[in-house]
């Protein structure tokens, strides 16, 4: 807002060149205008106010244009312009001196007010604090005018619509002391709220009155990052270490005041205040009262007031005596003072409410094992991917009375999801044909169109953690929609025995599948050690419940089942996973694929690498996801039927009888073949965020790294919109976004690849995604090329191999007739490993030469003391192939050595296999084929979450080309080895 446009807001008239403000009593302040420069302009405060220093009399600083409100203000209750001095000043100190911004006197020149102005937002704030740390600046203008009845501080904010201010006072009649620090420790912390600016106030009268709804202000950016920094600087005043459960009862403290908002008419007296001489007792019992219906009201969460502990819930410190209760009280009121003046609950979404909220989240939310919190772009991601303008659009050719989709977050965690999900059924709401709708249907929707109240039926969210279940009902009411269905209970509870849950998600019958929701988008946990004994009877409720034993952590894979029981045919989903859901080749994962290969069509999979979560560098994969129709599943099979044997006919016969398909009692070979069937012709979109910094481009934010601090940082664009590969912000289809392909794809679409999008995505063939017999997906990086693994041949003579007529031979094959597979040792480092050396070796990655295929123990060895066994079988033997089995790079994953004589006094280690042949030659072949660029291009698909691994299933899914005239190609290769063998030898003699 310009200079120029505050001044009119503030009752300025432009006469002439200058700028005039008249009072009812005649009395005129002017600013006379600088041509040049608007900001240099000097205010002349009239004949009548005494101004003791010229350097508040100008704009050049916000905080004057603070000090000229704040006297028109004062001018316009009444007191006398002769009554108001500005800048007074006093020596503070041997050398400091402070200067008063406006002294108010009485009718009889005695000070009455001492009012200090700040800038709106965190320049108030950080007064305020000073103020309750040490007095700031206001105590020691008070010891030099103790007459004073008020000390205020003061703020205000010009902007289009209104002047808003904050004005807290203090009541210097209740301070005694003979000097500042005795003044200061005898005020009890407490302001007076607006004091002599209330409009019921008389002039000279303190104002001092108990908040009512009405006189709550709003906030805005500037006074939410105040009010931010205020929480920071209270716990920091307290030296309260344990942030995470600060923040939790500081959230705790604004479930209270929501409630307290949304229950009280405007001319009410709010409860959420520390009221006229008011006690602690009371009002932790206020707070109390206010939790526990807030609770009820807003999680369903019904607390016996006898089972009610106002010390767990609103401790910020262990209470052991009375010091630590006054001083852990003392904490409760600063808090309730600084946040009870403004209006938090809102109908309408405000932007910096959200990042506030974000705040306080990464401030004071510890993510726990298996929580990690979706990051905002990411959410919104995932919402402009799902094609809600389709679902609405059926719902309306259906003549459905209701067209908003149904949308649920099994585990909503802080609430990203939801939020993002109503922000994005507005867009959608804006965009609806009226004139489409008939009817009741028409009615509805108008009745619902401009305000968030629609959340209550048609936005779902469970979390089974009451503190995250309880931010994120915060979350919503920040984002002024707080109205959805909030769950504080576990998603994969059962339907109808649920005590928790409710709407639509609550059946009066036992069934696995509801069917009910249009859309489920989730970041559900995953990897929980134990969680099967909490699940009560689990066997009832999901089919991949057998496959798990008492200690499977693999809880997400119930997850996958769980989204196919919430949606209704033709729903859409999108869930982020672990990267093992796609090749982890178990039987929980196997079944877990089976069951997601045969209930959805998979739309798209994004690989989101380490940077894309705050506490973990686990990869994980988005899943965007479309749920078959049975009929569709049935019919397919069938038609697959006519083109198989009699034999598989009858087994196809006992399938097609069930009502529900679900896969995971199919034999993987049939089902591999049915799956194929039905996915011919269908494509999926492929995405990888890339490797290191790359991943900040792809996804448009990145973790401050600064010390002690790991907020989110959005990386923005000219036109200060989020810079990302994933979505614009604008257009929801533009095709150099990712999201606009994977919308294409829903709709059976391909669009075109960018040059922008060509090294993150990618169209496949769905059927081309599995890799083998265990129906493992491949991962997308290996669809991609990667800056820090180049795949190439590792054989110092090229690819020879390649030139001879092939034979083909699965490792399974070859382990049954002519090679063993010797996995490395593993022993107690801490036990047998020692400093000095000894006759009992250990080989490891690092004496495998990349280069030259060759051990090399000069290297680093590993010492294990005189009296270990080391196994003949792991002892290296002439011809054997020595593999790396395990690292964290793909380059160094599957390098081999070739064993050129026996070591006995070694063994392989822990990360390391032999492959061992009966045969010199074969041994030899299989050597250059481990060699070769068509391996190497293997290794490249099997990059893992932090660590790569080559395990013996991965070496069985590599088929082996191997020379059909292996005598031929064994002539032919030791010749050559024999020939770089002696140029070698006669370039180190040249060296001598």
């Amino acid at each position: 807002m310009k200079l120029e446009e505050k001044l009119n807001q503030i009752g300025f008239k432009k006469i002439n060149e200058d700028f005039i403000w008249n009072s009812s009593m005649d009395y005129q302040i002017k600013i006379v205008t600088n041509q040049k420069d608007i900001n240099k302009s000097k205010i002349d405060f009239g004949d009548k106010i005494k101004i003791w220093n010229k350097s508040t009399s100008n704009l050049q600083k916000n905080e004057n244009l603070t000090v000229l409100e704040c006297v028109i203000r004062l001018l316009e209750k009444g007191y006398l312009p002769e009554n108001i001095e500005l800048e007074k000043s006093w020596k503070l100190g041997h050398k400091g001196k402070g200067r008063l911004d406006i002294l108010v006197k009485n009718d009889n020149h005695k000070a009455f007010a001492l009012i200090e102005c700040k800038t709106w937002g965190e320049e108030y704030a950080k007064e305020r604090n000073n103020t309750i740390e040490d007095g700031g600046q206001l105590f020691s203008y008070f010891i030099q005018e103790k007459s004073s009845e008020l000390m205020i501080l003061y703020s205000s904010n010009i902007n289009n619509i209104k002047i808003e201010f904050i004005s807290e006072a203090i009541d210097c009649k209740k301070l005694k002391g003979a000097n500042n620090d005795e003044l200061f420790n005898s005020w009890n912390k407490s302001f007076i709220i607006e004091n002599i600016f209330k409009k019921e106030t008389t002039l000279y009268n303190h104002g001092i009155a108990n908040l009512k709804r009405k006189n709550l202000k709003d906030l805005d950016e500037q006074s939410g990052k105040g009010l931010f920094n205020s929480f920071a600087e209270i716990l920091r005043r307290h030296a309260i270490s344990d942030k995470s459960n600060a923040f939790n009862k500081i959230f705790n403290l604004f479930v209270c005041k929501i409630y307290d908002e949304d229950t009280k008419h405007a001319d009410e007296e709010l409860d959420f205040q520390w009221k006229i001489n008011d006690n602690f007792e009371q009002l932790l019992k206020r707070l109390s009262k206010l939790y526990i219906n807030g609770l009820n009201d807003y999680l369903y969460i019904n607390i016996k007031e006898k089972y009610f502990s106002t010390y767990a819930e609103f401790s910020f410190i262990d209470i052991y005596n009375q010091e630590s209760y006054e001083t852990n009280f003392t904490i409760i009121k600063e808090l309730v003072e600084l946040l009870q003046k403004y209006r938090i609950r809102y109908t309408q979404k405000h932007q910096f409410l959200g990042n506030f909220f974000e705040d306080l989240l990464n401030s004071g939310v510890k993510q726990e094992a298996g929580q990690f919190f979706t990051p905002t772009p990411l959410s919104r991601f995932f919402l402009k991917s799902i094609p809600i303008d389709k679902i609405i659009q059926k719902k309306i050719d259906n003549k459905n009375p209701d067209i908003l989709p149904y949308l649920i977050d099994y585990a909503c965690g802080a609430g990203h999801f939801l939020t993002e999900a109503i922000d994005e059924y507005e867009y959608h709401i804006e965009n609806v044909n009226i004139k489409q709708l008939i009817g009741r249907t028409q009615k509805r929707f108008l009745a619902i169109k401009d305000n968030y109240y629609w959340a209550k039926d048609f936005i779902y969210g469970i979390e089974k953690d009451y503190r995250l279940a309880k931010t994120t009902k915060i979350a919503l009411f920040l984002n002024g929609d707080g109205d959805a269905i909030i769950t504080n209970g576990d998603g994969l509870d059962n339907f109808e025995k649920s005590k928790q849950y409710s709407g639509i998600l609550k059946t009066d019958k036992n069934e696995k599948y509801i069917n009910k929701f249009d859309i489920v988008v989730s970041n559900p946990p995953f990897s929980i050690s134990g969680f099967k004994k909490d699940l009560l009877i689990g066997n009832q409720n999901f089919t991949l419940f057998q496959y798990l034993s008492s200690k499977s952590k693999e809880i997400e894979c119930l997850f996958v089942e769980r989204t196919n029981q919430l949606l209704n045919e033709n729903g859409y989903a999108g869930i982020i996973l672990p990267l093992s859901i796609l090749n982890n080749e178990s039987r929980i994962y196997t079944a877990t694929r089976k069951y997601l290969l045969l209930a959805f069509e998979i739309i798209a999979i994004i690989e989101l690498r380490d940077k894309t979560f705050k506490p973990t560098n686990t990869t994980t994969v988005g899943l965007f996801l479309k749920k078959r129709e049975q009929k569709e599943i049935h019919s397919k099979i069938e038609d697959f039927k006519n083109t198989t044997d009699e034999q598989t006919k009858k087994q196809l016969n006992e399938i097609i009888k069930k009502d529900i398909i679900e896969g995971s009692e199919i034999n993987t070979n049939l089902f591999e073949q049915i799956i194929k069937f039905i996915n011919q012709g269908r494509k999926t979109v492929l995405a990888y965020s890339g490797e290191k910094k790359d991943q900040e481009v792809f996804l448009g934010y990145r973790y401050s790294r600064s010390r002690g601090k790991e907020d989110l940082e959005i990386l923005k664009n000219k036109s200060n919109q989020i810079s990302t590969l994933l979505y614009d912000t604008e257009n929801l289809l533009n095709t150099k976004k990712i999201n606009s392909h994977i919308l294409a794809n829903f709709n059976n679409q391909q669009e075109s690849i960018p040059e922008e999008l060509l090294d993150n995505l990618k169209y496949v063939e769905t059927n081309n995604l599995l890799s083998n017999s265990n129906l493992v997906l491949n991962n997308p990086s290996s669809y991609f090329k990667s800056d820090n693994y180049k795949i190439e041949t590792n054989s110092v003579f090229g690819d020879i191999i390649d030139k001879y007529k092939q034979k083909s031979y699965l490792f399974s094959e070859l382990l049954e007739n002519s090679i063993q597979y010797i996995s490395g040792l593993v022993y107690s480092k801490k036990e047998w490993e020692t400093p000095k050396k000894t006759n009992k070796k250990v080989i490891t990655a690092s004496n495998i030469d990349l280069k030259t295929g060759k051990l090399d123990i000069d290297k680093k060895i590993i010492y294990l003391k005189k009296d270990f066994y080391l196994p003949e079988n792991m002892q290296p033997q002439e011809n054997d192939i020595i593999i790396s089995n395990s690292s964290g790079s793909l380059k160094h994953l599957g390098k081999c050595a070739y064993v050129t004589k026996n070591y006995n006094d070694f063994v392989i280690g822990g990360f390391l296999s032999i492959i061992r042949f009966s045969d010199e030659k074969l041994s030899k072949a299989f050597f250059y084929r481990l060699l070769s660029y068509d391996f190497r291009k293997y290794i490249s698909t099997l990059r893992g979450q932090n660590i790569n691994n080559l395990d013996l299933e991965s070496m069985k899914h590599f088929k082996f080309n191997l020379p059909q005239d292996i005598d031929k190609f064994y002539i032919e290769i030791r010749k050559k080895e024999k020939k770089l063998a002696e140029m070698q030898k006669n370039i180190a003699d040249m060296k001598i």
